[in-house]
């Protein structure tokens, strides 16, 4: 006993009740006192030593005459122990006797030792700096020398006597304990009430996994027996193994808890020993404690105010209790284990401490979807599952649950992984699924017959003792079959070797545990939970560990796109609104992410090229993200199992935009699609949080993922404006420039600008589609734009496209628009030649007439200034005063004075809207439908 013999150094914080009378009445001559000497330890037969508790070292031996007087209890813990010694033959005895022939020994307590010499005269060596040691005493028995304390060196002496103190006394360390009926176990036993249809062998059946049904007759006898059996209604005891009876003793204290880890682990307070009154200072009372331990190793602790005791023991099953009851699927490892009783009282331990979290999370994800009020609860029961697994989880590819398939007939069953680590070693089977040959007819298909028996072959090969009924293996094929044709989509072998439909790996098995798939019997999607906010629907796929989730991110009506950043050649910075922004995508979550993105409280994204990586959020993010989401509950110091930023989530979809030109139920529209890489001119607008780019033939959009998506992102989605886009992205650009007073729009690329509203204006010009001018280089646009399109020979076909198809006009832009006019505002020699161009009205009727129609597209003072400025060949720049006097040469008398009229009446900024609500209603500049 390694602790007790170390007591005396550790009596600290003790009670100093003494005061200075009681100390000098120990000084006073009575019977009960002891000399000074003692005697040595070495001369008693070690049959007495085992004797004296707690243990020989809190023992001294004093002689006969001191003892003359005493009478002696009968509890070995008494604080004087008397002995007699004859024919190799140990008594304890009351009191001395004259006439006894025998060996006597006589001891006392050490601490009553120490409390009755104080203000004697005692031997050198035995101060109480040194009392504490057997040997000091007897090496100094002899020798004597006055020596009196002073009262303040007594009294601390004597509270270093009744510190607290707590002994194991069984079991002992490293012993082994047998589950079956001895004087270290108790037999452990269910009481039942007997239903309708119930018999003696389900109820047996039930509570101990077998068919002996001596487990019940034995300790109903006489009542019940295999001729008199009990009837529906009869109250009957069931054997169902047994308990582990821990006991000890504990000194000076009021309380003992015992807490053991191992294949069961837990903590209890001990009951302990009934007295009248209180507990006696120094004096050693029992303990005791049952407790429902299976086969494995244990590490036992006993603590009491501060003392403590250990020792380390294992548990091991008796030859005939090891019962294969059953079997279950280990798909990490692919095979089989065979189940005892021992085993069953693991997995029944485990789905009770798992499933809780894991319940508690699903019911207040559940509640919360239709009350924002629930928040508190699903942040409560996150950080509840967390602390659940924090000691559990290491990282994506390595955590300690392992999953059991088939256990009672539940697919899926999740237990800490060394709670089964000497079961998965003795009962383990060679019985590999993915073996074909074994298992398999000749086209591949999982055959029963041939599994049931490859699993009777293997358990012939256990080393360890057993017994079983062959039925179980008859009905677990069965059950396996079906399993095994669900998770395989079909029965062929390969698919275990190597399945697309059917993960085993670490990070998948935590995925399905965190998304309840413990919780059920049988799994179907609709009882997965997940916790990512937005509007969504979710397919979780059990058996891949995945979840897809389609929807709408933040929300369906999205967040509006605002933004800041620095003025062109400025130190100064303008905001942005580009309206309301969503995101419509699909998420697919899987393996340790999937597990990270359920259970996290504090949980935020980085996208990086469509790739979803999880962390959680900092002080910040948490501040701003409660700001933006009353629904978000940020957490203090969460308990995180799961650390570092994970990979495992994939994004689809498209960032829409609520285009204010769309009529109907939704005005959200698809601007960009998600993927693609932003690199090289596009990177360089990135100090904003959103910028469109063109590289490499396309059109691309790059935006700070917590502007889209919503708040507790981080990173960049990079997306590809693609053929169904350009149109919108051309609407999306001239709004902008609308609601921005046609201001430099410092967002957009320059390139891009400029491509962009080429290729809509060749549109007009051509009729051709407007991708058809997209996906070339610079100089091929240019070219196109100057020598092709651009041209006085193709002003004839303009003007009949701008006068019958003006559509697109509403969304082009004022360098676009200058163009257009520059080009029918000065026409050449060979247009005036043209009499197709002429009308009964006058000269260039027809080009007027398109004039006056791009002009009807012109919003505001603001825009037509732009327009004016660019009326130079082709768009180019010029002034104001020179695109005026282009307009004013070649609209004539009526025309002119309503160009004029027209131009009074602009606003000086574009209402809001369409562009079809804000163009002017004057003659002849009508808005058109």
């Amino acid at each position: 006993m390694g602790s007790l013999i170390q007591w005396n150094r550790f009596r600290q914080n003790s009670i100093n009740f003494q005061q200075d009378e009681e100390l000098s009445n120990l000084c006073e001559p009575d019977e009960s006192r002891i000399s000074q000497v003692t005697l040595p330890m070495s001369k008693v037969p070690n049959k007495i030593l085992t004797q004296l508790k707690p243990h020989r070292s809190d023992y001294v031996r004093v002689n006969l005459d001191d003892a003359r007087y005493w009478h002696v209890g009968k509890s070995q813990y008494e604080n004087q122990q008397l002995f007699s010694y004859a024919n190799n033959q140990v008594e304890r005895i009351s009191k001395l006797s004259q006439n006894d022939t025998k060996q006597i020994y006589a001891f006392v307590k050490k601490s009553v030792f120490l409390t009755q010499i104080q203000g004697q005269e005692i031997s050198p060596g035995c101060s109480a700096s040194n009392i504490g040691s057997s040997s000091s005493l007897e090496d100094n028995q002899n020798k004597t020398v006055k020596n009196r304390t002073t009262h303040s060196t007594l009294k601390e002496q004597i509270s270093n006597t009744i510190s607290p103190a707590v002994i194991i006394g069984q079991p002992t360390d490293s012993s082994v304990i047998t589950l079956e009926q001895g004087g270290l176990t108790k037999r452990r036993f269910a009481t039942h009430t007997l239903g309708p249809r119930e018999t003696v062998d389900s109820i047996v059946l039930f509570y101990t996994g077998t068919q002996d049904l001596s487990l019940l007759y034995d300790f109903n006898y006489p009542t019940f027996t295999p001729k008199k059996p009990p009837q529906v209604g009869d109250n009957v005891k069931v054997c169902t193994g047994f308990d582990v009876f821990l006991k000890g003793q504990f000194y000076n204290s009021r309380s003992v808890l015992i807490t053991w880890y191992g294949p069961v682990s837990g903590s209890q307070q001990a009951t302990l020993e009934s007295v009248a009154g209180d507990y006696k200072a120094d004096k050693g009372y029992d303990w005791e404690l049952i407790l429902p331990l299976v086969a494995g190793d244990y590490r036992l602790t006993a603590e009491s105010e501060g003392a403590r005791h250990m020792v380390n023991f294992s548990v091991s099953e008796s030859d005939t209790q090891q019962q294969i009851i059953d079997f279950v699927y280990l798909p990490e490892e692919h095979c089989f284990i065979a189940v005892t009783q021992s085993l069953a009282d693991i997995l029944d331990s485990e789905m009770a401490a798992l499933n809780s979290p894991i319940e508690q999370l699903k019911q207040s994800l559940t509640r919360g979807k239709n009350n924002p009020e629930e928040s508190k609860q699903i942040t409560e029961a996150k950080q509840a599952l967390n602390k659940t697994l924090k000691p559990l989880v290491k990282g994506p590819s390595a955590n300690n649950i392992t999953e059991v398939i088939g256990y009672k007939g539940r697919k899926y069953t999740y237990v800490r992984s060394d709670k089964i680590a000497d079961h998965r070693r003795s009962y383990r089977l060679d019985t590999d699924i993915r073996d074909g040959r074994r298992f398999s007819d000749n086209n591949g298909r999982l055959n029963n017959s041939k599994l049931k028996q490859a699993l009777k072959n293997d358990l012939s090969k256990l080393k360890t003792s057993f017994k079983f009924d062959e039925r179980f293996i008859d009905t677990y094929t069965t059950v396996w079959g079906e399993w095994a044709k669900e998770f395989n989509k079909d029965l062929n072998i390969k698919g275990f070797e190597k399945s697309d439909y059917f993960d085993a790996s670490a990070e998948a098995q935590l995925m399905r545990y965190t998304h309840g798939a413990s919780l059920a019997a049988t799994f179907s999607p609709k009882d997965g939970v997940f916790a990512l906010q937005g509007d969504f629907k979710i397919d979780f796929a059990v058996a891949e560990a995945k979840a897809v989730m389609s929807g709408y991110f933040p929300n369906k009506v999205g967040y509006e796109l605002i933004f800041s950043m620095p003025l062109k050649n400025s130190t100064q910075e303008k905001t942005f609104n580009l309206g309301a922004i969503r995101l419509a995508a699909t998420v697919s979550a899987f393996g340790y992410a999937g597990a990270k993105l359920q259970g996290s409280a504090n949980m935020g994204c980085t996208v990086k090229q469509g790739q979803l990586m999880l962390d959680g959020l900092n002080e910040a993010e948490q501040q701003t993200m409660q700001q933006k989401d009353k629904r978000f509950q940020p957490v203090k110091a969460e308990v995180n199992a799961f650390v570092g930023v994970s990979a495992g989530c994939e994004a689809t979809g498209a960032i829409q935009w609520d285009n204010p030109e769309k009529v109907g139920n939704t005005s959200f529209c698809d601007l960009a699609k998600l993927g693609g890489k932003g690199e090289g001119a596009i990177g360089a607008g990135m100090q904003a949080g959103f910028y469109i780019g063109y590289e490499d033939g396309k059109f691309k959009l790059r935006a700070k993922a917590g502007l889209v998506w919503g708040v507790g992102v981080g990173g960049e989605l990079v997306c590809e404006v693609g053929v169904d886009e350009i149109v919108t992205l051309a609407q999306f650009v001239y709004h902008q420039l609308k609601n921005n007073d046609y201001d430099y729009l410092e967002f957009i690329q320059p390139l891009a600008f400029e491509v962009l509203y080429k290729a809509v204006a060749m549109h007009i010009a051509t009729g051709e589609e407007v991708v058809n001018f997209i996906g070339g280089t610079t100089v091929q646009i240019d070219k196109w734009w100057r020598t092709e399109v651009f041209v006085h020979q193709q002003a004839k076909h303009i003007i009949s496209r701008i006068q019958h198809q003006p559509e697109m006009l509403k969304f082009t832009v004022p360098e676009a628009k200058g163009a257009f006019l520059h080009l029918l505002a000065n026409p050449n020699l060979a247009s005036l030649i043209d009499f197709d161009t002429y009308t009964w009205s006058g000269l260039n009727e027809q080009r007027e007439s398109a004039i006056i129609t791009i002009l009807k597209h012109i919003l505001c003072t603001e825009e037509l200034d732009e327009v004016l400025q660019h009326m130079g060949e082709g768009g180019a720049k010029c002034s104001r005063e020179n695109g005026l006097s282009q307009l004013n040469r070649i609209l004539e008398g009526s025309q002119q004075r309503e160009f004029d009229a027209w131009q009074r009446k602009l606003p000086s900024r574009a209402r809001s809207g369409s562009v079809a609500m804000a163009m002017i209603d004057a003659e002849p500049f009508m808005a058109l439908a």
